[in-house]
């Protein structure tokens, strides 16, 4: 189930295997976390942050454990999933309900040791990123088949809170990247497929995938120009295996436009 997919620039591409707790690059490097993660994201005096199962933890560029930096009372049945940096370097998060039967998870931003609730009543909280200028956060409930946009700032909750987006059908929006130019791409899962989004909330380009499941995507090469896809195998029967033999692969496209720079945390919350 590969998740979280981050570009550090000269390191190249990192990804995770979430349901295995698995971290790799494209280099080749792979290590174990002992856990599902959810996500990870670059610190800033390198390493990572990485969501677990309920906590979220420092690891050195290795994947050895450097510091737990909060620990959070879910319920046996809840998870932490997707996260992302902000324009602070604040890494935000979200929680999952595995079992999808109740709007009891939420999204959360971990400011040094602080950890404040930004958005509660969601099911499965996914892909999160910010507008160009820093002003907007985009968010996923994956159940609800929604992406919301807020206003966004440095201090304070989310204000102005709307439904950008309604996926109808079939699959439901999971990971979310914004580009260059202010449109917001969605990974479709069960939907074979990415949505980029105008800002306008309107559907301005789709691009099939030879994968139904795609997860999570980002922007990445040297130019930024180049869009990677992760996806999942999980739950595929072998018939659709067969059809599909490129799930869970991290899938590659160029589609003509360029990403935003990879934003990093800083323990202090330092802008990045």
């Amino acid at each position: 189930m590969g998740e979280s997919p981050v570009w550090l620039g000269d390191d190249g591409l990192v990804w995770v295997d979430s349901l295995r707790g698995r971290v790799s690059t494209l280099a080749g490097t792979t290590f174990d976390l002992g856990e599902k993660v959810g996500s990870v994201a670059p610190l800033a005096g390198g390493g990572f942050v990485a969501a677990l199962e309920h906590r979220v933890v420092a690891t050195d560029a290795r994947g050895t454990l450097t510091a737990e930096l909060t620990a959070l009372d879910l319920p046996a049945h809840h998870r932490l999933n997707d996260g992302a940096v902000d324009p602070y370097g604040r890494f935000v998060f979200g929680s999952m309900n595995e079992h999808r039967d109740a709007a009891d998870a939420a999204l959360f931003r971990l400011d040094g040791t602080r950890l404040d609730v930004l958005r509660a009543g969601l099911t499965l909280s996914n892909g999160i990123d910010w507008s160009p200028d820093g002003r907007t956060i985009y968010f996923t409930d994956s159940v609800a088949k929604r992406v919301f946009a807020a206003d966004y700032t440095e201090h304070g909750p989310l204000r102005n809170e709307r439904i950008f987006a309604e996926w109808p059908g079939p699959g439901m929006p999971d990971g979310l990247a914004v580009d260059a130019e202010g449109q917001v791409w969605s990974a479709i899962w069960d939907g074979a497929c990415l949505v980029r989004y105008a800002p306008d909330g309107n559907v301005a380009a789709r691009v099939d995938l030879p994968a139904p499941r795609p997860t999570s995507l980002a922007f990445g090469g040297p130019r930024l120009d180049t869009l990677y896809v992760t996806s999942a195998r999980v739950g595929l029967d072998e018939p659709t295996l067969a059809r599909f033999p490129c799930s869970g692969a991290v899938l590659v496209s160029r589609p003509g436009v360029t990403g935003l720079i990879t934003r990093r945390v800083h323990p202090s919350g330092e802008e990045n």
